[in-house]
């Protein structure tokens, strides 16, 4: 048996309180990543109890793989292994 929820998120609650500035280019989606496309862990932009900013710092600059994706995030083969990141952390390369 497989029960999926999922639920609204806001779009971007820390930097609209702080005036964050957002990367020009937009975050990829499902859509927009495929097994197999490289990636890279830009600045994060989702800060808060669920992505502390200290676990992304490890992260940050790193390029990988996608080895799934999910709902709101992949999976990214990176050097250290494989880790999950929500699409907004996650940056397409060509």
């Amino acid at each position: 048996m497989r029960v999926t929820l999922e639920f609204p998120r806001e779009a971007h609650p820390i930097a609209e309180r702080t005036g964050a500035a957002i990367s020009e280019r937009p975050a990829p989606s499902k859509a927009s990543l495929s097994t197999g496309d490289r990636v890279a862990v830009v600045k994060n932009r989702m800060a808060g109890a669920k992505y502390p900013p200290e676990w992304l710092a490890q992260y940050l600059g790193k390029t990988g793989v996608v080895l799934w994706t999910t709902h709101d995030g992949a999976m990214v083969q990176l050097a250290g292994g494989p880790t999950w990141f929500p699409y907004e952390e996650l940056e397409a390369k060509d």
